[in-house]
Protein backbone atom coordinates (compact mmCIF):
# COMPACT_ATOMS: atom_id res chain seq x y z
CA UNK A 1 0.00 0.00 0.00
CA UNK A 2 1.00 3.30 -0.26
CA UNK A 3 2.84 5.12 2.59
CA UNK A 4 0.73 7.40 3.82
CA UNK A 5 3.19 8.79 6.67
CA UNK A 6 4.05 12.35 4.77
CA UNK A 7 0.91 12.33 2.45
CA UNK A 8 -0.76 15.90 2.10
CA UNK A 9 -2.83 14.75 -1.14
CA UNK A 10 -5.69 12.39 -0.93
CA UNK A 11 -4.08 8.66 -1.66
CA UNK A 12 -7.04 6.46 -2.86
CA UNK A 13 -7.47 3.39 -0.69
CA UNK A 14 -8.64 0.01 -0.81
CA UNK A 15 -11.88 -1.75 0.46
CA UNK A 16 -9.71 -4.46 0.88
CA UNK A 17 -6.81 -2.74 2.79
CA UNK A 18 -4.99 -3.61 5.82
CA UNK A 19 -5.96 -7.26 4.96
CA UNK A 20 -4.24 -9.90 3.69
CA UNK A 21 -5.71 -12.53 1.01
CA UNK A 22 -6.41 -15.30 3.25
CA UNK A 23 -8.54 -12.83 5.71
CA UNK A 24 -10.90 -12.67 3.18
CA UNK A 25 -10.97 -16.07 2.25
CA UNK A 26 -11.71 -17.27 5.82
CA UNK A 27 -14.63 -14.30 6.57
CA UNK A 28 -16.50 -14.72 3.16
CA UNK A 29 -19.64 -12.92 4.70
CA UNK A 30 -17.00 -9.81 5.95
CA UNK A 31 -15.46 -10.00 2.29
CA UNK A 32 -19.45 -9.40 0.87
CA UNK A 33 -19.52 -6.83 3.36
CA UNK A 34 -16.44 -5.51 1.86
CA UNK A 35 -17.79 -5.23 -1.43
CA UNK A 36 -20.48 -2.56 -0.31
CA UNK A 37 -17.43 -0.49 0.91
CA UNK A 38 -17.06 3.44 -1.04
CA UNK A 39 -14.55 4.88 -3.05
CA UNK A 40 -12.64 6.50 -0.55
CA UNK A 41 -9.14 8.11 -0.39
CA UNK A 42 -6.84 9.29 2.81
CA UNK A 43 -4.50 11.55 4.27
CA UNK A 44 -2.33 11.91 7.09
CA UNK A 45 -2.31 16.03 7.45
CA UNK A 46 -2.32 17.15 11.33
CA UNK A 47 -5.17 20.31 11.92
CA UNK A 48 -4.08 24.03 12.04
CA UNK A 49 -6.88 24.04 14.75
CA UNK A 50 -4.85 23.50 17.60
CA UNK A 51 -8.29 21.72 19.80
CA UNK A 52 -8.34 19.39 16.99
CA UNK A 53 -4.38 18.46 17.17
CA UNK A 54 -3.70 15.13 18.24
CA UNK A 55 -7.15 13.82 18.19
CA UNK A 56 -6.64 10.31 17.17
CA UNK A 57 -10.74 9.65 16.51
CA UNK A 58 -11.49 12.67 14.66
CA UNK A 59 -11.50 12.17 11.02
CA UNK A 60 -12.28 15.18 8.30
CA UNK A 61 -14.16 14.56 5.65
CA UNK A 62 -14.38 16.12 2.25
CA UNK A 63 -15.66 15.97 -1.20
CA UNK A 64 -15.10 17.64 -4.85
CA UNK A 65 -15.33 15.93 -7.69
CA UNK A 66 -13.75 18.35 -9.82
CA UNK A 67 -10.88 19.06 -6.75
CA UNK A 68 -10.58 15.12 -5.95
CA UNK A 69 -12.44 12.57 -8.05
CA UNK A 70 -15.22 10.48 -7.52
CA UNK A 71 -14.78 9.75 -4.07
CA UNK A 72 -14.83 10.46 -0.22
CA UNK A 73 -11.81 12.33 1.28
CA UNK A 74 -10.73 11.63 4.72
CA UNK A 75 -8.10 13.18 6.73
CA UNK A 76 -6.14 11.68 9.86
CA UNK A 77 -4.43 13.26 12.36
CA UNK A 78 -1.95 10.42 12.46
CA UNK A 79 -2.46 6.71 10.87
CA UNK A 80 -3.70 5.31 14.52
CA UNK A 81 -7.18 5.36 13.38
CA UNK A 82 -7.11 4.33 9.84
CA UNK A 83 -7.27 0.29 10.45
CA UNK A 84 -8.44 -0.29 13.98
CA UNK A 85 -11.64 2.22 13.52
CA UNK A 86 -12.20 1.50 9.86
CA UNK A 87 -15.70 0.17 10.31
CA UNK A 88 -16.82 3.74 11.69
CA UNK A 89 -15.48 5.80 8.96
CA UNK A 90 -16.75 3.45 6.39
CA UNK A 91 -20.15 3.73 7.43
CA UNK A 92 -20.22 7.57 7.71
CA UNK A 93 -18.64 7.70 4.19
CA UNK A 94 -21.46 5.19 3.13
CA UNK A 95 -23.89 7.71 4.09
CA UNK A 96 -22.03 10.90 2.29
CA UNK A 97 -21.56 8.71 -0.83
CA UNK A 98 -25.27 7.88 -1.09
CA UNK A 99 -25.81 11.64 -0.38
CA UNK A 100 -23.47 12.95 -3.05
CA UNK A 101 -24.39 10.29 -5.49
CA UNK A 102 -28.45 11.91 -5.48
CA UNK A 103 -26.77 15.45 -5.77
CA UNK A 104 -22.97 15.21 -7.03
CA UNK A 105 -23.02 19.34 -6.77
CA UNK A 106 -22.38 19.38 -3.23
CA UNK A 107 -19.15 20.00 -2.22
CA UNK A 108 -17.35 20.35 1.69
CA UNK A 109 -14.02 19.83 3.13
CA UNK A 110 -12.53 18.69 6.61
CA UNK A 111 -15.90 18.44 8.30
CA UNK A 112 -15.09 16.77 11.43
CA UNK A 113 -16.55 13.80 13.06
CA UNK A 114 -15.61 11.85 16.05
CA UNK A 115 -15.79 8.46 15.71
CA UNK A 116 -15.09 7.14 19.10
CA UNK A 117 -17.81 6.29 21.86
CA UNK A 118 -17.19 9.41 23.78
CA UNK A 119 -16.62 12.69 22.75
CA UNK A 120 -15.26 15.50 24.99
CA UNK A 121 -16.33 18.49 25.93
CA UNK A 122 -12.71 19.97 25.59
CA UNK A 123 -13.26 19.68 20.90
CA UNK A 124 -15.16 22.21 19.51
CA UNK A 125 -19.15 22.46 19.55
CA UNK A 126 -19.14 21.97 15.77
CA UNK A 127 -17.56 18.44 15.58
CA UNK A 128 -20.08 15.69 15.05
CA UNK A 129 -20.50 12.93 17.02
CA UNK A 130 -22.44 10.04 17.70
CA UNK A 131 -23.78 10.54 20.95
CA UNK A 132 -24.12 13.47 23.60
CA UNK A 133 -24.63 13.86 27.24
CA UNK A 134 -27.89 14.61 27.97
CA UNK A 135 -28.55 18.46 27.86
CA UNK A 136 -25.12 19.38 25.95
CA UNK A 137 -25.13 20.77 22.92
CA UNK A 138 -23.81 19.10 19.81
CA UNK A 139 -24.39 18.19 16.36
CA UNK A 140 -25.22 14.40 16.29
CA UNK A 141 -24.86 11.81 13.14
CA UNK A 142 -26.58 9.03 13.50
CA UNK A 143 -24.07 6.03 14.63
CA UNK A 144 -22.80 3.60 12.35
CA UNK A 145 -24.19 0.38 13.51
CA UNK A 146 -27.71 2.04 12.49
CA UNK A 147 -26.44 3.55 9.08
CA UNK A 148 -25.12 -0.14 8.79
CA UNK A 149 -28.49 -1.24 9.16
CA UNK A 150 -29.80 -4.59 10.89
CA UNK A 151 -29.04 -7.27 8.21
CA UNK A 152 -29.14 -10.96 9.18
CA UNK A 153 -31.46 -10.83 12.20
CA UNK A 154 -33.78 -13.15 12.61
CA UNK A 155 -38.11 -12.82 12.63
CA UNK A 156 -39.22 -11.72 15.77
CA UNK A 157 -40.84 -14.45 17.86
CA UNK A 158 -44.44 -14.17 18.18
CA UNK A 159 -45.51 -12.37 21.21
CA UNK A 160 -47.57 -15.65 22.78
CA UNK A 161 -44.11 -17.92 22.32
CA UNK A 162 -41.59 -14.96 24.42
CA UNK A 163 -41.04 -15.53 27.93
CA UNK A 164 -42.90 -12.84 30.42
CA UNK A 165 -39.50 -11.56 31.56
CA UNK A 166 -36.91 -8.85 32.06
CA UNK A 167 -33.69 -9.30 29.89
CA UNK A 168 -29.92 -7.68 29.52
CA UNK A 169 -26.47 -8.21 29.03
CA UNK A 170 -23.62 -5.98 28.41
CA UNK A 171 -20.34 -5.42 29.72
CA UNK A 172 -19.48 -3.24 33.14
CA UNK A 173 -18.73 0.14 31.21
CA UNK A 174 -20.21 3.78 32.48
CA UNK A 175 -19.20 5.45 36.04
CA UNK A 176 -15.79 3.99 37.48
CA UNK A 177 -17.70 3.89 41.06
CA UNK A 178 -19.25 0.90 42.02
CA UNK A 179 -22.47 1.89 43.51
CA UNK A 180 -23.33 4.61 40.94
CA UNK A 181 -23.25 2.31 37.81
CA UNK A 182 -26.31 2.22 36.17
CA UNK A 183 -25.50 -1.41 34.95
CA UNK A 184 -24.55 -2.51 38.24
CA UNK A 185 -27.43 -0.70 39.75
CA UNK A 186 -29.80 -2.31 37.26
CA UNK A 187 -28.67 -5.93 37.72
CA UNK A 188 -28.69 -5.39 41.07
CA UNK A 189 -32.32 -3.88 41.06
CA UNK A 190 -33.55 -6.94 38.65
CA UNK A 191 -32.95 -9.45 41.26
CA UNK A 192 -35.79 -8.60 43.36
CA UNK A 193 -38.11 -9.32 40.29
CA UNK A 194 -39.19 -12.78 39.51
CA UNK A 195 -37.67 -14.16 36.06
CA UNK A 196 -35.32 -11.70 35.42
CA UNK A 197 -32.30 -12.37 33.76
CA UNK A 198 -30.01 -8.92 33.93
CA UNK A 199 -26.52 -9.47 34.19
CA UNK A 200 -22.95 -7.86 33.35
CA UNK A 201 -21.00 -10.34 30.45
CA UNK A 202 -17.46 -9.36 31.22
CA UNK A 203 -16.25 -7.05 34.08
CA UNK A 204 -13.53 -5.15 32.29
CA UNK A 205 -13.92 -1.72 34.27
CA UNK A 206 -13.69 -3.16 37.77
CA UNK A 207 -10.66 -5.04 39.07
CA UNK A 208 -9.74 -6.68 42.36
CA UNK A 209 -12.14 -6.41 45.18
CA UNK A 210 -14.48 -4.68 43.47
CA UNK A 211 -14.85 -7.56 40.48
CA UNK A 212 -14.87 -10.18 42.76
CA UNK A 213 -17.35 -8.34 44.86
CA UNK A 214 -19.88 -8.24 41.38
CA UNK A 215 -19.11 -11.99 40.66
CA UNK A 216 -20.23 -12.92 44.42
CA UNK A 217 -22.99 -10.56 44.40
CA UNK A 218 -24.21 -12.84 41.47
CA UNK A 219 -24.65 -10.06 38.85
CA UNK A 220 -22.27 -11.48 36.40
CA UNK A 221 -23.26 -14.08 34.25
CA UNK A 222 -22.09 -15.96 30.41
CA UNK A 223 -22.24 -13.80 27.45
CA UNK A 224 -25.17 -14.88 25.28
CA UNK A 225 -25.80 -14.55 21.41
CA UNK A 226 -27.91 -11.37 20.16
CA UNK A 227 -30.93 -13.76 19.40
CA UNK A 228 -31.35 -14.24 22.84
CA UNK A 229 -32.58 -10.87 23.00
CA UNK A 230 -36.14 -12.58 21.03
CA UNK A 231 -37.15 -14.72 23.85
CA UNK A 232 -38.14 -11.97 26.26
CA UNK A 233 -40.82 -9.54 26.39
CA UNK A 234 -39.11 -6.96 28.48
CA UNK A 235 -35.68 -6.01 27.25
CA UNK A 236 -32.95 -3.10 28.53
CA UNK A 237 -31.52 -0.64 27.55
CA UNK A 238 -29.02 0.84 29.76
CA UNK A 239 -26.05 3.55 28.77
CA UNK A 240 -22.47 2.83 29.37
CA UNK A 241 -20.00 4.55 28.79
CA UNK A 242 -22.08 6.59 25.59
CA UNK A 243 -25.27 5.08 24.41
CA UNK A 244 -25.63 1.29 23.19
CA UNK A 245 -26.23 2.68 19.77
CA UNK A 246 -28.14 -0.13 18.24
CA UNK A 247 -30.06 -2.18 21.25
CA UNK A 248 -33.32 -0.49 20.89
CA UNK A 249 -33.16 -0.99 17.16
CA UNK A 250 -33.17 -4.86 17.62
CA UNK A 251 -35.10 -4.61 20.66
CA UNK A 252 -38.39 -3.17 18.38
CA UNK A 253 -36.95 -5.56 15.32
CA UNK A 254 -37.56 -8.51 17.83
CA UNK A 255 -40.89 -6.84 19.19
CA UNK A 256 -40.28 -6.33 22.70
CA UNK A 257 -40.93 -3.36 25.53
CA UNK A 258 -38.10 -1.12 25.77
CA UNK A 259 -37.22 -0.87 29.38
CA UNK A 260 -35.05 2.49 29.54
CA UNK A 261 -32.76 2.15 32.64
CA UNK A 262 -31.46 5.29 34.02
CA UNK A 263 -30.45 6.92 30.37
CA UNK A 264 -27.70 9.42 30.13
CA UNK A 265 -27.15 9.91 26.84
CA UNK A 266 -28.70 10.91 23.78
CA UNK A 267 -28.75 10.37 19.99
CA UNK A 268 -29.64 12.09 16.67
CA UNK A 269 -33.31 10.12 17.02
CA UNK A 270 -33.58 9.90 20.47
CA UNK A 271 -36.35 12.68 20.35
CA UNK A 272 -38.50 9.84 18.53
CA UNK A 273 -38.78 8.31 22.27
CA UNK A 274 -42.17 9.06 24.24
CA UNK A 275 -41.91 7.81 27.55
CA UNK A 276 -44.81 5.30 27.82
CA UNK A 277 -45.61 4.95 24.25
CA UNK A 278 -42.61 3.38 22.77
CA UNK A 279 -40.50 2.98 25.84
CA UNK A 280 -40.64 3.17 29.66
CA UNK A 281 -37.93 4.93 31.58
CA UNK A 282 -36.87 3.84 34.66
CA UNK A 283 -34.39 3.88 37.70
CA UNK A 284 -33.34 1.79 40.23
CA UNK A 285 -36.31 2.62 42.57
CA UNK A 286 -38.73 2.60 39.62
CA UNK A 287 -37.92 -0.41 37.89
CA UNK A 288 -39.66 -3.02 39.97
CA UNK A 289 -43.06 -1.26 40.10
CA UNK A 290 -42.83 -0.78 36.24
CA UNK A 291 -42.64 -4.40 36.07
CA UNK A 292 -45.28 -4.92 38.05
CA UNK A 293 -47.67 -2.96 36.33
CA UNK A 294 -46.67 -4.55 33.15
CA UNK A 295 -47.46 -7.97 33.96
CA UNK A 296 -50.63 -6.44 34.85
CA UNK A 297 -51.55 -4.83 32.07
CA UNK A 298 -50.75 -6.95 29.31
CA UNK A 299 -52.81 -5.03 26.67
CA UNK A 300 -50.13 -2.24 27.25
CA UNK A 301 -46.92 -4.24 27.31
CA UNK A 302 -47.84 -5.21 23.94
CA UNK A 303 -48.85 -1.80 22.99
CA UNK A 304 -45.63 -0.54 23.46
CA UNK A 305 -43.87 -3.03 22.31
CA UNK A 306 -45.76 -2.83 18.99
CA UNK A 307 -45.30 0.88 18.35
CA UNK A 308 -41.48 0.60 19.25
CA UNK A 309 -41.96 -1.81 16.27
CA UNK A 310 -43.36 0.59 14.08
CA UNK A 311 -40.87 3.15 15.19
CA UNK A 312 -38.13 0.97 14.51
CA UNK A 313 -39.10 -0.30 10.97
CA UNK A 314 -40.44 3.36 9.84
CA UNK A 315 -37.94 5.75 11.47
CA UNK A 316 -34.96 3.79 12.07
CA UNK A 317 -35.07 1.41 8.72
CA UNK A 318 -32.57 2.55 5.60
CA UNK A 319 -34.42 5.69 4.46
CA UNK A 320 -35.15 7.51 7.73
CA UNK A 321 -31.78 6.89 9.00
CA UNK A 322 -30.10 8.65 5.54
CA UNK A 323 -32.69 10.86 5.77
CA UNK A 324 -31.66 12.01 9.32
CA UNK A 325 -27.86 11.49 8.66
CA UNK A 326 -28.39 14.18 5.79
CA UNK A 327 -30.17 16.56 7.33
CA UNK A 328 -27.71 17.25 9.78
CA UNK A 329 -25.23 17.26 7.00
CA UNK A 330 -26.90 19.53 4.88
CA UNK A 331 -27.50 21.96 8.27
CA UNK A 332 -24.22 22.10 8.84
CA UNK A 333 -23.60 23.05 4.77
CA UNK A 334 -25.97 25.55 5.02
Amino acid sequence: MTDLSLAQAFVPYSRWAHRGLFYWLGSPKKAIQALDNVPVAVRIKPSADPTLAERDWVVRFSHDRQRWGDRIGLTFENGNCIASPASRWRAVAKALWTMVERDPAITFEEVPVHIGDVCGPLLPPDVFAFARLRGTRRPLLPCPNLIRGKAHLPAATRWESKTDTLYFRGVDTGLPDLDRNARVALCRAAQAIPGADCHLSRVLQFTGAEAERLHLEGLVQHSLPLGEMNRHRFLVDCDGNSTSWDRYLHIGSFGGVPILFEPTWEECWHHLLVDGENCLVVDRRSLEGTMAKLRAEPDLARRIAGNASRMVAEQLGPAGVQAMFEAAWRERLA
